[in-house]
């Protein structure tokens, strides 16, 4: 803990089980029995454990799925004894109140419904309200295949701007994640697009040195290299990764495989 605030929010929480407990009696058993549950089923996502989603992020929405099967009907319950309690005994009424919080609700959901028409849109509603890495880096990842597809197919000033807004999108990723491999192997990539194989090949060795056991930044290099004409430097650099992958990330192996042979056809070898 960084800021010695934060340590106020588990002190809170700890201070309210023991003043349930305290006065047992007088609430009983079941707010206590509820909160416990939620934080039981709460506590395995609160970083005590390995969790593969954590390398992203520590905070999620998803990470307090299960737990809510305790809080929701804790809350329901709450809001049930606060019925019986100040409003006349008519179930007529009682649902008749229920209606706006159940439109409430479901107005909320179609509207967070629209963030899902489809990846890209995702990722932007995301950066409305959050900027983090994870974010610019998919949106980059998204428009890179669209740069290649355009240069292919001609469009060369299309190919151009969807390159740059990649290196752009990866910069801001790069800020608060440099250490990601991958995010080094596209901007390789979109500096092949803009025709510039010397930074693409700057890219690609700085993903190497960070995750050499993945096979993108040694196909990002053989490219690189090839295109400047140091073909045997790019025959060199897919060995290289063949070696690097072996033992530890053979499904990997078939594609760099592929990617050398193309390679050594064109050179005209064997």
């Amino acid at each position: 803990v960084r800021v010695w605030w934060q340590w106020l929010f588990p002190l809170a929480a700890l201070a309210v089980f023991l003043l349930l407990w305290k006065f047992r009696r007088r609430t009983g058993k079941g707010i206590l029995a509820g909160l416990a549950a939620f934080a039981a089923l709460l506590f395995p996502a609160l970083g005590f454990f390995n969790v593969y989603p954590m390398l992203f992020s520590f905070v999620a929405d998803h990470f307090a799925y299960l737990a809510l099967m305790a809080g929701i009907p804790l809350a329901t319950a709450a809001l049930a004894c606060l019925a019986c309690r100040f409003l006349p005994d008519s179930a007529l009424l009682t649902s008749t109140l229920a209606v706006p919080l159940v439109a409430l609700f479901a107005w909320q959901s179609f509207r967070t419904a629209e963030n899902y028409q489809d990846e890209p849109t995702l990722w932007a509603a995301l950066l409305n309200t959050n900027q983090h890495w994870m974010a610019y880096d998919r949106l980059a990842w998204l428009d890179l295949p669209r740069a290649v597809d355009a240069g292919q197919a001609g469009d060369i000033q299309q190919a151009h701007a969807l390159a740059k807004e990649v290196l752009n999108l990866d910069a801001r990723a790069i800020q608060q994640k440099p250490d990601r491999a991958e995010t080094h192997d596209d901007d390789a990539l979109a500096y092949m697009v803009l025709g510039d194989p010397a930074a693409a090949e700057a890219e690609a060795r700085t993903g190497i040195a960070l995750a050499p056991y993945l096979n993108n930044g040694y196909q990002a290099l053989a490219r690189a290299l090839y295109a400047q004409g140091k073909k045997d430097e790019a025959v060199a650099a897919q060995k290289q990764g063949l070696a690097a992958l072996f033992g530890r990330s053979e499904s990997l192996r078939p594609a760099l495989e592929l990617e050398l042979g193309k390679t050594l056809f064109n050179m005209g070898r064997d």
